[in-house]
């Protein structure tokens, strides 16, 4: 409180002005007190407004909103002088600071603290807009921080969505905390003051304004129109409920009612004296996923997805922390004690595994086997079987590298996938579950001309085309095996029953518990779709270009390229300097398309192009193009890892470069919390630790110098390799295929 100066009134009607709290955009609040002595904060408007009707209109209106406000959430009216000379307004005062002097003084509040004034924040708006009215302005410095929560103050720009509108240019509010609708122009609504409780928040848990605050206003303005928001700067925890909060899309926003039932039902801290002082942590004390209906709405779902992300934000956070540290080890020929980088054992399709003495060399020149097919899959599946597919059969070897069984594949393999303690096969024509014991088949769904599968821990997912038919009574509809003709999306249960199918739906890409991503080439242009896992439901779909393809004769016409070629290796088939250089060649890795999904956010690998869209709504966060064809996508963290001429390493949110890696990267694989492997066509094999540090490098035994890497797997403590023939070359005679090293 400022004392008065000689130009401000000591009397005000019946109150007696003892101070000044503050100054708005219509006045000066003052603190009065009573005739009795009890304190109340007074609003006078500005000498220079009261002769204009357009602002004591206003100023009426305020009075009469805050009259609608539930008490419990704002500054409650005592009296009020319309009429008089300078028009004022007496409420109660509520003692404590506002959460903009708060945070200036004292820094950014805790993350617990941030929920229990989201939960306050959203009970207080849910009473706004209950009683018809939108607030307009809501920010830091229209918030007090009271002992028993936070109170919404300043109603000198509340709109009832009936009102006429005083002018048809004005837009009122604060650039930082203004939704981009209404700097479109557009009415103010619920939604908007939702997305000023998002900025709001994001202030409280950073110190800092959603956009820069030095920037000129159209700056400010442009920046909040595009999404240009500093979303790393907010605890993770926080970052999922604040980025639904701020959508650019007001229709996936949360409703307050919404908002504050969910915190509720979090166990979100009731707040006491000094809780905005308080170190919390965000509690996890409630299941925060809702139980799903079929027909949700668009922004329930989403709001419900936000909340998942804060409970289980902390998880992977913790994966970035730790910094890889290898166990060298005692030589006591343990493989789970070796050094990172040491050789375990090598294989070839058709054959036993061969053991590699624990620091020797890779024996060289060894027969036995049939010659390796165009590719290899391999599924470790714990420490004694792993299932081993070529294109024509999958096997499964015991420890002592002897074949515990062997099932061949009708029409070739198309996909080999861990699920559970099974191994799902995807042939050309069928969907088949083995038993990774016995490899008794637990199912065969027959798929038709499959294209892809993506699986999550209860459904496998399968884009197939053709003529399938469906088994009897595994539909969910009780078929009785009526064919399905055309491509079409499924979703296939542990039992080889169907969940659902939709025609067309493109081909899956990535999928989890919640989540699906899909991919569609349409003509010159390209599909990407998130579907809801569990029934299929379409949440939204985006349209784009679609990428050049690169084939053999692009590859030839461009000529050889300088530096190290995605396809050769400069140094020679084994270590540098050894051998003659490869020719670049062409690899059907550089048209390949994958998806993953962290947090807030899809990231979609097309060929060479990769773009980052928003989960809420599938609009653009950023996207990049390699002039040099990438060969793999993986993610690690909150970072987003891509393999083209080197490694590079991104933020999932923003694409801001954090690393880089000269490896010229075929594959990757990353064991989390630890290391990010990559398997490169010049023969090396490196590890790196999260902030793209060396931790260790070797090199392809000498059988497998004719090949690529294909495929990486970590499994446990150890990195298994799969080498492929190089592209147009066929199989090669005596080629290692697999190759696994310590991790």
């Amino acid at each position: 409180m400022r004392p008065l100066s000689d130009t401000d009134p000591t009397v005000i009607g019946s109150y007696k002005v003892l101070g000044v709290l503050g100054n708005g955009g219509m006045g000066r609040v003052y603190l009065g007190q009573s005739r009795s002595g009890r304190p109340v904060a007074i609003k006078v408007i500005r000498p220079d407004l009261v002769d204009d009707p357009v602002f004591r209109r206003r100023f009426a209106r305020e009075v009469a909103a805050v009259r609608e406000v539930n008490p419990l959430f704002t500054a409650a009216v005592v009296d009020s002088d319309l009429s008089a000379e300078a028009p004022w307004l007496a409420t109660t005062y509520i003692e404590g600071p506002s959460l903009e002097r708060w945070v200036e003084g004292h820094g950014a509040l805790s993350p617990g603290a941030v929920l229990t004034l989201a939960a306050g924040l959203a009970e207080a708006l849910a009473s706004i807009h209950a009683a018809g009215l939108v607030h307009r302005d809501l920010k830091p410095s229209n918030v007090l921080l009271g002992d028993v929560g936070p109170y919404i103050i300043d109603f000198g720009v509340v709109l009832s969505p009936k009102a006429t509108r005083m002018t048809s240019s004005l837009v009122v509010g604060t650039p930082s905390y203004m939704a981009p609708e209404r700097i479109h122009g557009g009415e103010a609504t619920p939604a908007t003051d939702i997305f000023s409780l998002g900025a709001t928040m994001y202030y409280a848990a950073t110190a800092r304004t959603l956009v820069d605050d030095s920037d000129t206003v159209y700056a400010q303005m442009m920046a909040i129109i595009k999404g240009r928001f500093d979303l790393g700067r907010v605890p993770g925890e926080l970052r999922p409920m604040i980025m639904r909060c701020l959508s650019s899309d007001a229709r996936d926003r949360p409703t307050a009612a919404e908002l504050s039932s969910m915190l509720a039902a979090a166990g979100v801290s009731a707040p006491e004296p000094g809780w905005h002082q308080a170190i919390s942590d965000v509690p996890f004390s409630a299941v925060l996923t809702p139980r799903r209906i079929r027909r949700v709405s668009r922004r329930r779902l989403v709001l419900a997805g936000g909340l998942v992300g804060l409970a289980t934000a902390g998880g992977v956070a913790a994966g970035l922390v730790g910094r890889y540290v290898r166990d060298d080890g005692g030589g006591d020929g343990d493989p789970q004690r070796r050094a990172g980088g040491t050789l375990l054992w090598q294989s070839r399709t058709g054959a036993e595994p061969v053991p590699a003495p624990y620091g020797a060399p890779p024996a060289s020149g060894e027969s036995g086997g049939r010659p390796a097919p165009e590719a290899v899959w391999l599924v470790p599946l714990g420490a004694d079987v792993v299932a081993a597919g070529s294109r024509t059969a999958v096997r499964a070897r015991g420890p002592g590298g002897g074949d515990r069984w062997n099932r061949q594949v009708p029409n070739g393999l198309v996909g080999l996938h861990r699920w559970g303690g099974s191994v799902l096969v995807a042939g050309g024509e069928l969907l088949v579950r083995l038993n990774a014991t016995t490899g008794d088949e637990e199912f065969r769904f027959p798929s038709g001309s499959v294209r892809r599968v993506a699986v999550s821990p209860t459904l496998a997912f399968v884009g197939a085309g053709g003529t399938a038919v469906t088994p009897p009574g595994t539909d969910g509809t009780g078929s009785t095996g009526a064919p399905a003709t055309g491509a079409y999306l499924a979703a296939v249960r542990a039992d080889g029953g169907i969940a659902w199918r939709r025609p067309g739906g493109g081909t899956p890409l990535y999928a989890d518990d919640q989540w699906l991503v899909t991919h569609d080439r349409l003509g010159d242009r390209v599909r990407i779709a998130l579907h809801e896992a569990a029934t299929g439901t379409p949440r939204w779909s985006v349209d784009v270009p679609a990428p050049a393809v690169v084939d053999e004769k692009s590859v030839e016409a461009a000529g050889p390229p300088s530096g190290p070629p995605p396809g050769g290796r400069p140094d020679g088939p084994g270590r540098p300097g050894e051998g003659p250089p490869r020719p670049p060649g062409y690899s059907h890795a550089w048209n390949y398309t994958q998806a993953v999904v962290a947090g807030d956010f899809v990231v979609v690998r097309d060929a060479g192009e990769f773009r980052s869209l928003r989960l809420a709504d599938g609009s653009e966060a950023w996207a990049d193009r390699s002039q040099m064809p990438v060969t793999d996508l993986v993610l690690a963290g909150d970072l987003v890892l891509t393999a083209a001429e080197r490694v590079r390493a991104r933020r999932i949110d923003d694409g801001l470069m954090q690393w880089q890696v000269e490896t010229p990267g075929s594959r990757m694989a990353v064991a989390p919390g630890r290391a990010v492997v990559v398997a490169g066509p010049d023969g090396r094999v490196s590890a790196h630790d999260l902030t793209g540090a060396d931790l260790w490098q070797a090199y392809l035994p000498d059988g497998a110098r004719n090949g690529i890497p294909d495929r990486l797997v970590v499994d446990g403590d150890q990195v298994i390799v799969t080498v492929a023939p190089p592209p147009g070359r066929g199989p090669l005679p005596g080629l290692i295929d697999a190759v696994a090293y310590a991790l």
